[in-house]
């Protein structure tokens, strides 16, 4: 019978977002399906003009175009809701993004804004971080055939848990309000498992 040592290998690092991704929606309700279609158009115009400027091109995108049917209680027609939802790409760093929300503020398009943030190329980091939990893994099998006076043998197996998705910051904000908040990205912890099977002689 083949006498193994398991082992968990875990590696974490706190890094900071790079990517800011500005959310805005533009909503307008008209009697007529044309018309909340029109001056949701114009108002989204209004704020692409605003946004474009501060932007490399192709950093603003529409994300969702809909128009939804308001109903009285009988069930009648009495209103519609047309509305577009964009999404900007930005570098995550403080003046930037707050450059960007006062350009959308100031474009009289009164947009509704979501904010978040995260990793530009999240799977490189996390390469690394497997590598190190793999060399982590191994390091605990020494030490422990070491203490138990046997000697490492070979990788048999090893079993990768998929990590979650790691909560970014996220700020939601009307078209108006107090905007003082704090716009700098907090650090996030990043972290990895695998857990190893060692042969032992």
């Amino acid at each position: 019978m083949t006498r193994t040592i398991t082992v968990t290998g875990r590696s974490e690092q706190s890094v900071c977002p790079d990517l800011a991704r500005l959310t805005l929606e533009v909503r307008e309700e008209r009697a007529l399906s044309r018309e909340a279609a029109d001056a949701c158009g114009a108002r989204t115009e209004s704020l692409l003009a605003a946004l474009r400027p501060l932007l490399p091109q192709g950093a603003v995108k529409t994300v969702s175009l809909r128009t939804d049917v308001r109903r009285d209680e009988h069930g009648r027609v009495t209103a519609y809701i047309a509305s577009r939802r964009l999404l900007a790409e930005c570098r995550a760093d403080a003046g930037t993004v707050a450059s960007l929300i006062d350009a959308a503020l100031q474009s009289g398009a009164e947009p509704l804004l979501s904010l978040s943030y995260v990793l530009r190329d999240p799977a490189k980091k996390r390469e690394a971080l497997l590598k190190e939990a793999v060399r982590d893994a191994r390091k605990k099998a020494r030490a422990i055939a070491e203490a138990a006076g046997v000697t490492l043998g070979a990788l048999v197996g090893v079993t990768y848990a998929q990590p979650s998705a790691v909560p970014f910051r996220t700020l939601r904000m009307a078209s108006h309000g107090d905007f003082g908040a704090d716009l700098t990205p907090d650090d996030v912890t990043l972290s990895d498992e695998v857990t190893a099977v060692y042969e032992i002689e």
